[in-house]
C-alpha cells in the first residue's frame, strides 16, 4: 500500500481533491518512457482499463512502470499493463462508517490485449459512502520483439540507449530511416572484416572487434518516429550502460525508445591467427554433435571440457542453474558463473555444478548431458581421487601383558584403540546419538571403569510447526501416509502382479491420511491390526508414504532396500517422488511370487550430500489376505536409520514431511490430488 493521503482530498470527501493532487499526478508525465520491452499507449488519464481479456491486478509499493512490467512479464498472458493510483478507504465502509478516511494505492493492472486510451473509462464507483477515484493512469503495450539476426543472440529489450562511454567499449554509430536489426547487424560483422584485413595487412597480430550492438528509436515527445539508431561496442556485453531515455539537440527533446541489445555470439576475441567462426547452433549444438562421452571439447573462451552425454552427478554439488536454448551455450554460461566446473544440461536448464576435487564419478542416467572441466575434475576417474582419512586413538588399560592397537573404521575416520597392560578388561562400546543442537558430525569419548564410550552425534533436521484447518498444531516430524483400497485385489498371483498400477491412486480420494512415526505393515490372514493408530482390515489395502530424508549422517551413499514384501511394493527417489511417478520408472519394485518360498532383497543406493533434503516415495499394496510391508535406509556409516518392524519400526529424526524451507525442497502435493 502506498499509503499517501492527498493533501485537498477533505471535508466533503469526494474525491476531487484526490484527482487534482499535484504530488499524484505528477507521476504520470514523469513515466512518459516506457519500461524495457515496452512502448507508451497513453498517459494522465483519470480512469483505469475498462476492456476485455482481463489477466489481474498487483497492488505495488510505488509508483513504478518497471515493476508493473516485471508481474507482466512473468505471466504468458499479458501482453499490456495499466498503472495508476486509487483512492481507497483505510478499511472497508460499513452501516457504522460508511465513508472512511481515504488513501492512496498503486494499482497495476494486467492486460491480455494492446491498450489504449480510448477503453479508460473506469473512473470507479461508490463503496457504501466512500468514493473510489482514479488518477495519473498510464498505459503500456509490449512491444511486438524485433527480428532475431543470423550469428548474433538477442534481441534483449533494454530500459534505453547503451551510454555512449569507452567504458562500455563504444566503437561508433550509424542512423537508418527504418527500422531492421540485420542491417546494424552486418554493420557490426563488417567492422570485424575490415579490422581483421587490416590487421593483417600491417602485421598485427590482433585487431578491434564488433561484439555487441544496440537498436533503438529516436520519437519527437509526442511519439513521432524520427530515425533509427545503430551503435557499436567492443564489449559482449555493455547492457548496464543502457540508461539514456532522453536526448536534446538545440532546444528539441527527444525520447529514445524500443532499446534492444544483440551479442555476437560467440564473441570475436580479435585474433588473427584464430579467425572467428559462428557457434553451432540447433542439433548441431546437442551433446552428442560436440563430442562422444569422454571426449574432450575446447569452448570458444578456450576452456577444455570433457563431454559426457547421458551422465549426471546427480544430487549433489549443484551451486545455481540458467536457461539455455541448447548444451552448447552451457559452457559459455559455466565460464562465467562463480563457482561453475562443470554443468548438467536437462531440457532448457543448466544446473552448475562445483566438482572441484569431487571424488564421485558421473552415473549413466540417459535423460541428462553434463560436461566439466578437464582441469577441475576426474570425471570417469574421480573415485581413484585420494581422500582424506583421518585417525583418532584412544588409550585404555588392561589386563594383557602385551600392548595391542586396534582400528575401526567410520566413512572417512578411523578409530585406533590402543590397550596398554595394567587394567581391566576394557570393553569398547559406540553410542550413536541425534543431536539438535549440532550442526556438523562430532565425536567424543569417555572411559569409565576400563570402558571405552566413543559417542558419533549427528545433526537433525529444522523442525517446524503449523495450525491446520481444524485448529490442531502439526509439525513435519515423521512421514506422511495415505489409506487406499485396493481396486486390483485379487491379482497377486500373476506374474510380478503386472495388473496393479499404483498411478490409479492419484486422483483417488485416501480412506486416511496422517502423519506416522513409522514405515511397515505387517498381518496374518484376515487378521485385523491396527495400522497407524486405527484398527483395519489389512487384506486388500494400499498404503502410501512420503517424507524427506534429510542427509544429517554425512556425505556419501545411503541405501534404500524392500527385504522383503507381501504383495508388491514400490520406492522412488529425487524429483519423481514428487510427481511423474509410474510403475515403469520406480528405483525399486520387490513383488510377492507363489513360486518362490523367499525374496531376495533389493537394494538402491543414492550419494546425498550432508545437510540436504531428498524426496522419498513408498507404495505399497496387498492383493488378498496374509501382508507385509518392509523398508529400510542406512546411512554411510552403516547405521540403520529406518527399518520396518510389523506395523511399527526405527525412524530417526532424518525424516521429515518437508524441509521448513520451502527453496529446500517442495511440499509433496495432496494425497489424491497428484500428477
Amino acid at each position: 500500500m502506498y499509503g499517501y493521503v492527498a493533501a485537498n482530498d477533505t471535508g466533503a470527501n469526494t474525491g476531487v481533491g484526490f484527482i487534482l493532487d499535484s504530488k499524484l499526478t505528477a507521476f504520470s508525465p514523469a513515466n512518459i518512457i516506457p519500461p524495457a520491452g515496452y512502448s507508451t499507449s497513453f498517459t494522465n488519464r483519470v480512469g483505469g482499463l475498462f476492456s476485455t481479456n482481463y489477466v489481474g491486478y498487483v497492488q505495488l509499493p510505488a509508483y513504478n512502470t518497471s515493476l508493473c512490467a516485471f508481474y507482466c512479464n512473468r505471466d504468458d498472458r499479458c501482453n499490456a499493463f495499466n498503472i495508476y493510483f486509487e483512492r481507497t478507504p483505510v478499511f472497508v465502509p460499513n452501516q457504522l462508517c460508511p465513508n472512511p478516511n481515504p488513501q492512496a494505492a498503486v494499482t497495476c493492472a494486467l492486460w491480455g490485449d494492446y491498450v489504449d486510451a480510448s477503453t479508460a473509462n473506469n473512473i470507479g464507483q461508490y463503496k457504501n459512502d466512500f468514493m473510489v477515484v482514479i488518477t495519473a493512469s498510464n498505459g503500456y503495450n509490449a512491444n511486438p520483439p524485433p527480428a532475431s539476426a543470423a550469428n548474433y543472440s538477442g534481441p534483449a529489450a533494454l530500459y534505453g540507449a547503451i551510454s555512449t562511454s569507452s567504458t562500455y567499449g563504444y566503437l561508433t554509430y550509424t542512423t537508418f530511416s527504418t527500422y531492421d536489426p540485420q542491417q546494424c547487424a552486418n554493420l557490426c560483422t563488417n567492422y570485424n572484416v575490415n579490422s581483421r584485413a587490416t590487421a593483417i595487412k600491417n602485421g598485427a597480430s590482433t585487431y578491434s572487434t564488433c561484439n555487441y550492438f544496440n537498436t533503438f528509436n529516436v520519437t519527437t515527445q509526442a511519439g513521432a518516429f524520427y530515425t533509427m539508431y545503430c551503435s557499436l561496442f567492443g564489449s559482449p556485453d555493455p547492457s548496464a550502460g543502457a540508461t539514456l531515455q532522453t536526448t536534446t539537440s538545440g532546444s528539441t527533446t527527444y525520447n529514445l525508445v524500443y532499446s534492444y541489445g544483440y551479442a555476437l555470439y560467440p564473441p570475436d576475441k580479435g585474433v588473427v591467427l584464430k579467425p572467428w567462426s559462428p557457434a553451432p547452433t540447433g542439433s548441431q549444438a546437442s551433446c552428442s554433435s560436440l563430442a562422444a562421452a569422454g571426449s574432450t571439447y575446447v569452448d570458444y573462451n578456450g576452456v577444455n571440457y570433457t563431454i559426457a552425454c547421458g551422465y549426471d552427478v546427480q544430487y549433489s554439488n549443484d551451486v545455481g542453474n540458467a536457461t539455455a536454448p541448447d548444451f552448447f551455450s552451457c559452457m559459455n554460461l559455466c565460464d562465467k558463473f562463480t563457482g561453475c566446473s562443470g554443468f548438467a544440461y536437462l531440457g532448457t536448464t543448466c544446473y552448475f555444478k562445483n566438482l572441484n576435487g569431487a571424488t564421485r564419478t558421473p552415473q549413466a542416467v540417459g535423460w541428462v548431458d553434463m560436461a566439466w572441466m578437464t582441469s577441475a575434475y576426474a570425471g570417469f576417474s574421480a573415485s581413484t581421487v585420494a581422500a582424506t582419512v583421518t585417525y583418532t586413538t584412544f588409550t585404555t588399560a588392561w589386563t594383557g601383558t602385551v600392548t595391542t592397537r586396534t582400528t575401526s573404521q567410520n566413512g572417512l575416520t578411523n578409530y585406533v584403540i590402543v590397550r596398554t597392560p595394567g587394567g581391566t578388561a576394557p570393553t569398547t562400546t559406540t553410542v550413536y546419538a541425534d543431536s539438535g543442537t549440532a550442526t556438523t558430525i562430532g565425536t567424543t569419548s569417555a572411559v569409565a571403569g576400563g570402558t571405552t564410550t566413543v559417542t558419533v552425534n549427528y545433526p537433525t533436521p529444522t523442525y517446524c510447526s503449523a495450525t491446520s484447518s481444524s485448529g490442531s498444531v502439526i509439525n513435519n516430524k515423521g512421514v506422511r501416509y495415505a489409506l487406499y483400497s485396493n481396486s486390483a485385489a485379487g491379482g497377486q498371483t500373476a506374474a510380478s502382479y503386472s495388473g496393479y498400477q499404483p498411478t490409479t491412486v492419484k486422483s483417488t480420494r485416501p480412506i486416511a491420511t496422517g502423519i506416522g512415526n513409522y514405515i511397515g505393515e505387517d498381518n496374518a490372514n484376515g487378521a485385523q491390526v491396527s495400522i497407524y493408530g486405527t484398527t483395519r482390515d489389512p487384506s486388500t489395502l494400499v498404503i502410501a508414504n512420503t517424507f524427506y530424508l534429510y542427509a544429517g549422517r554425512g556425505t556419501g551413499y545411503y541405501s534404500f532396500t524392500i527385504p522383503y514384501t507381501d504383495d508388491i511394493e514400490f520406492v522412488w527417489v529425487g524429483s519423481k517422488a514428487l510427481s511423474g511417478w509410474t510403475r515403469a520408472n520406480a528405483d525399486l519394485m520387490q513383488f510377492w511370487s507363489s513360486s518362490s518360498a523367499t525374496q531376495t532383497p533389493v537394494t538402491i543406493a543414492f550419494f546425498l550430500t550432508f545437510g540436504t533434503y531428498t524426496p522419498v516415495r513408498v507404495h505399497w499394496g496387498n492383493g488378498g489376505g496374509i501382508g507385509s510391508m518392509q523398508f529400510t535406509v542406512t546411512a554411510p556409516d552403516g547405521q540403520v536409520i529406518i527399518s520396518s518392524s510389523g506395523n511399527g519400526g526405527l525412524l530417526t529424526p532424518n525424516a521429515v514431511t518437508s524441509p521448513c524451507n520451502s527453496t529446500l525442497g517442495a511440499a509433496f502435493p495432496a494425497f489424491g490430488a497428484e500428477t
